[in-house]
């Protein structure tokens, strides 16, 4: 029997929810009822503590309940269980959203602030936030309710659950730690965010310093070219009948025409805005799967580095040709005058003469033949300063995780250009010695060995395999992966030809299974693309993780579930025979669904169904090898084809087809075009060095050249560094477990290395980031950087914990 007590209890309880989802509601419509954008983002920032501390006083009060064990009603007890349980892991749902929404806004103003996004896109992203808020306020206003009906919907419900989550810990102290720290996140992006308000606008007032002075520098060469061409038209107006005035003219000319320092006037305004830049910053630049990404810019440092390695030498050029047109000028009127002065003086009339008078205004005639050039020049290097200000210096360039923050060349780094307290004279001073060939002594030291540690060695060794960014349009034909078509296709007839056997075996009712192994750019994407084109076309099958399947007008969402996918395709082509290409087994790891479950789906299926259709299946030589030992994996497939290599003279051929495509011409440094010779001893060094991997050599290639005037490309000798030996056991673990999955992410690897992860290997995946071993991709994945994961693979199995080769 229900008492009055408790009756009142149940009430005072289950009025706490209502309230909150009024507040819920009304800070909702407050945040966006304002529309200006200075007031919706701090009314976005302000109700976050406010919504917080409300969830907090629900969460808690059920927390207390249940503790205290106030009131047996069954009722009360279903409600602050359902709230514990299942409403507090909704609310910090909605409370990572908040956060991700407040990020998305404060971004959103940075790059508004320097007019890299219209009033209307942040317009738009206020609407759209608005939007997806509203639904997850939705959701956690109904989802108590919803949770409860569907209890009691169930026969004796309400005690089945009460009595499974009595044997479980009430998770509501960890939700409320993680909301706190949801709440601490907030209040850390609203100070960045003032640090980055701050620090985009002392960007724009060095932008706008480096365009007045080129701006000056333009109007200076313009003005003496007006003074040349008023001095011409003085002279011709005075030299018959006043040439005597002349002289004394072009003297007061030559006495206003001063010679500025330029880099002293600039030096003084400049350095004080680049002191003034925070020399440390955490920032917050993604949010990816709930957690958020940091960069830590020391702005002053990497503006001071970028700007005098990308803009101040163009500005020293712009100056010397500043300071040649005065030169010039000064130079042609101090001739004019002693000539002036010595004609009139020896014949009056001779002066009058018209051949004289262009005599005497050739050298102005000539300055001004050369002004038009400068002037040109000027302009171009102008353009190129804007367009490496308008391509880099920005302080929003930090949200993009495809790019290095304000990046500058290794030699500058290496050298340390402009730090440790140099000002821009002690900066001018290296150029000049670089100019005048102290490079070559810097490249001398930096190939001592013994000069260097094992992470500048391997920084030394990712950067020598970076490209030319110039040249992206010769370089994209190299390295586009993927099928490009039979026109581009080269080698591996034998390959093809023992496929060629399995499948017309398979159409005479054997098993189809095959396996493509190789290592990382190996071609096992080509090769299984060329197969499909030339023995199934039209009727192949390609099964993506987290991708649409569609099949005869029905469709089916396949995340990572491989055996779901396989049964659908199985239903659905009954009498079709088709080819099943499965690209990448690696990737077939994610939500529910391991790569060891898929795999046991995959051979399920090919063990029943390998009659009916043929299936293919792609994996990195590691991945097999770990399946044959733990599943027995090649047991299942009638054949392996291994990719690994490629000879020689193939890849060659792959180069020249591919570099015929591309319509350049290869020189030598002069100019000279490369005769066939030459061309094939460039490939051949390349293919020692890059083991026969026909990834790894195109990109080297596409990497070693170099974009000349007009259609010409040139090949550089590159030094080839290899990747030092810096395998410890647990990098070596590490590096093991990511090469295995291709792309994981932190929260993967905390699964597998448990508390271990936090201790010691989270450390060890920043350092690999930091030296640019593992790379980060825009989903907030990682996995090993694309020109180092081959040779990271040999390093592995030197040291016995990978076979990378295969069998």
């Amino acid at each position: 029997m229900t008492t009055t007590t408790d009756k009142t209890l149940i009430t005072d309880l289950q009025s706490i929810l209502p309230r909150f989802n009024d507040l819920l509601d009304k800070n909702i419509e407050d945040v966006w009822a304002g529309s200006h954008k200075a007031d919706y983002s701090a009314l976005l920032a302000s109700r976050f503590p406010l919504l917080t501390e409300a969830a907090f006083e629900v969460g808690g009060s059920c927390w207390s309940r249940l503790n205290e064990r106030k009131g047996e009603h069954i009722n009360d007890e279903v409600f602050c269980y359902v709230v514990n349980f299942v409403w507090a892991d909704q609310v910090k749902s909605f409370f990572v959203l908040w956060r991700d929404v407040l990020f998305q806004q404060f971004k959103a103003e940075v790059l508004f602030s320097e007019n890299r996004i219209s009033e209307a896109a942040l317009q738009e992203l206020k609407g759209n936030s608005k939007a997806i808020i509203l639904l997850a306020a939705e959701e956690i206003k109904n989802i108590v309710a919803q949770k409860i009906k569907e209890i009691n919907e169930v026969k004796n419900g309400a005690k089945k659950n009460i009595a499974k989550w009595k044997l479980q810990q009430n998770p509501w102290p960890v939700y409320k730690t993680q909301i706190r720290q949801l709440a601490l996140q907030s209040e850390k992006l609203i100070e960045q965010y003032e640090d980055l308000k701050s620090e985009t606008a002392k960007f724009l007032s060095i932008r706008k310093l480096i365009r007045q002075e080129l701006a000056w520098c333009s109007k200076e060469i313009t003005i003496k070219k007006d003074v040349a061409e008023k001095a011409i038209s003085f002279i011709d107006e005075n030299i018959k009948e006043k040439a005597g005035r002349i002289a004394s003219y072009l003297e007061s000319i030559e006495e206003q025409i001063n010679i500025r320092n330029h880099l002293n006037e600039f030096t003084d305004t400049y350095e004080k805005k680049i002191d003034g830049l925070k020399e440390k910053l955490q920032v917050t630049v993604n949010t990816a799967e709930g957690i958020l990404q940091y960069k830590e810019i020391n702005f002053q440092r990497n503006t001071r580095q970028w700007l005098e390695s990308e803009i101040m030498p163009l500005f020293y050029e712009v100056w010397e040709l500043t300071d040649s047109v005065s030169y010039g000028i000064k130079m042609s009127v101090v001739n004019i005058r002693n000539r002036v002065i010595i004609v009139t003086s020896e014949n009056q009339e001779a002066a009058a003469t018209s051949q004289l008078k262009n005599e005497i205004c050739q050298p102005l005639h000539a300055f001004l033949e050369r002004l038009n050039i400068i002037f040109n020049n000027l302009l171009e290097l102008e353009k190129t300063i804007d367009k490496r200000l308008s391509e880099y210096f920005y302080v929003s360039n930090i949200y993009d995780l495809k790019k290095e923050f304000l990046p500058v060349p290794l030699e500058f780094t290496i050298n340390q250009f402009g730090l440790g307290g140099n000002r821009l004279v002690s900066s001018l001073k290296k150029w000049i010695n670089r100019v005048t060939g102290r490079v070559e002594e810097i490249k001398s030291s930096v190939a001592q060995e013994e000069m260097l540690s094992t992470p500048e060695k391997i920084v030394r060794y990712i950067q020598s395999r970076k490209g030319d960014a110039l040249n992206n349009n010769y370089a994209s034909i190299f390295l586009t992966k993927g099928y490009l078509g039979e026109s581009f296709w080269v080698g591996r007839e034998q390959e093809i030809n023992h496929v060629k056997n399995i499948i017309d075996q398979w159409r005479l009712g054997y098993r189809g299974a095959v396996v493509l192994c190789g290592t990382r750019f190996c071609g096992k994407t080509l090769f299984g693309e060329l197969v499909a084109n030339r023995f199934f076309h039209e009727n192949t099958i390609r099964i993506f993780t987290n991708n649409t399947l569609k099949i005869k007008g029905r469709k089916i969402e396949v995340r990572y579930d491989l055996g779901k996918a396989l049964d659908f395709v199985r239903k659905n082509t009954l009498n079709e025979r088709p080819l099943i290409w499965i690209d990448n087994l690696e990737q077939w790891s994610g939500d529910q669904n391991s790569l060891h479950r898929n795999t046991r789906q995959l051979k399920k299926f090919v063990d029943n169904y390998s009659g009916q259709a043929f299936i293919m299946v792609s994996m990195s030589n590691w991945l097999k090898n770990h399946l044959d030992r733990v599943l027995d994996f090649g047991k299942i497939v009638q054949t392996e084809i291994q990719l690994n290599r490629m000879s020689g003279e193939e890849i060659k051929q792959a180069i020249m087809i591919r570099h015929g495509a591309t319509h350049k011409t290869l020189v030598d440094q002069e100019g000279n075009e490369v005769p066939p010779q030459i061309f094939a001893k460039y490939i051949s060094k390349i293919y020692q060095a890059e083991n026969g991997n026909i990834g790894d050599v195109l990109n080297q290639w596409a990497f070693s050249t170099q974009k000349m005037e007009g259609e010409k490309v040139t090949h550089k000798n590159r030094d080839i560094y290899f990747l030092p030996d810096f395998l410890n056991p647990d990098i070596a673990i590490l590096l093991s477990t990511v090469m295995m999955e291709k792309r994981t992410n932190e929260y993967r690897l905390r699964k597998i290395f448990g508390p271990a992860f936090q201790r010691k290997y989270s450390s060890m995946v920043k350092r690999l980031i930091g030296t640019g071993l593992l790379s980060r991709n825009v989903d907030g994945s990682l996995e090993i950087t694309d020109i180092a994961v081959n040779d990271v693979g040999r390093l592995l199995e030197r040291n016995g914990f990978l076979k990378f080769i295969g069998s």
